[in-house]
């Protein structure tokens, strides 16, 4: 059995902050070397490194560390797995065209859906791409990890009232970002702008449910 490395994880588990300090200062050293032949990337290792840190500390992983070998090695085997599950998935705009002919829609909103579809769908995916690192991160750790506020804020290290706001400004950055490209590539009168407005609302939540997933 390793005591010392059970110790680490049960500080860790109960929150005490040297103990927390000391987990990070391994992850910040050793993680990138962990996963190089999965690949060396900054985007891959901070990720990772995000990931590692949601399912260890803040969903007390380590809870489950048993002493049985170093606590780095068991680490470092997590540490791949989720460097991996990375690198398949599926880039936020893919599928985006799928997922808004999955959606359910009114009468009204599924009209402007057929008549600008191919449109919404390209505008949506652009929009997603042109997130910042920080929305595209309270996004995922919101939809992907389904972390609540309270969780998000642990994990990014911001008060409630903090992640709250920025999970909002994703959202809405989306929203903007998808319907100004729209206005941008299409002659569209006033209250087809207000429709679209209101398609690329009820599209957010199901769409970024559903994609972030994958």
């Amino acid at each position: 059995m390793n005591d010392e490395d059970l110790a680490l994880a049960a500080a860790c588990v109960a929150g005490d902050k040297v103990a927390l300090k000391k987990l990070e200062g391994v992850l910040a050293t050793k993680l990138p070397r962990w996963i190089s032949r999965v690949g060396t990337s900054d985007a891959l290792v901070s990720e990772t490194r995000q990931r590692l840190w949601i399912s260890l500390v803040v969903s007390k992983g380590l809870a489950k560390y048993s002493g049985k070998g170093p606590l780095e090695a068991w680490m470092r085997v997590t540490a791949i797995r989720t460097a991996l599950a990375i690198a398949r998935e599926t880039r936020l705009d893919q599928a985006v065209s799928d997922e808004l002919e999955a959606a359910s829609l009114d009468p009204e909103l599924a009209l402007m859906k057929r008549k600008y579809g191919a449109a919404l769908s390209a505008a949506f995916a652009t929009a997603l791409e042109d997130l910042s690192h920080e929305q595209r991160n309270v996004l995922r750790l919101h939809y992907l990890d389904e972390l609540t506020i309270e969780q998000v804020a642990t994990a990014t290290r911001v008060s409630r009232a903090t992640a709250a706001r920025r999970l909002s400004e994703a959202r809405n950055a989306v929203a903007s970002s998808t319907l100004e490209k729209l206005k941008e590539n299409l002659e569209i009168d006033t209250r087809d702008a207000n429709s679209l407005l209101e398609l690329v609302k009820s599209q957010i939540d199901p769409v970024l449910g559903t994609i972030i997933k994958r």
